[in-house]
């Protein structure tokens, strides 16, 4: 075994893509019956109220996500944590 798996000894290593895979083939497809019948893709807005560069491309990888599946995303800023209705 190499020195990174003794902390765990049999450890496996799990890769998320593939669990998530046939979630993400659903919600695509539940989202194309939605636009076939006129109705738009959902809508997940994402809040982000601090200058912290990480969360920042944290929620861009969630839009990115989101726009693969089909999912519409908005991201918006706001000044103050505790405002969160008035950024709605």
């Amino acid at each position: 075994a190499d020195a990174a798996n003794n902390w765990a000894p049999g450890a496996q290593k799990i890769d998320a893509t593939s669990i998530a895979k046939p979630f993400r083939e659903e919600i695509r497809t539940q989202i194309q019956k939605l636009k076939e019948v006129g109705i738009e893709a959902p809508l997940l807005v994402g809040l982000l109220a601090n200058s912290d560069p990480a969360a920042k491309k944290y929620a861009e990888w969630t839009g990115r996500a989101c726009k693969a599946d089909g999912i519409r995303y908005e991201l918006r800023e706001i000044d103050d944590a505790i405002d969160v209705e008035n950024a709605l």
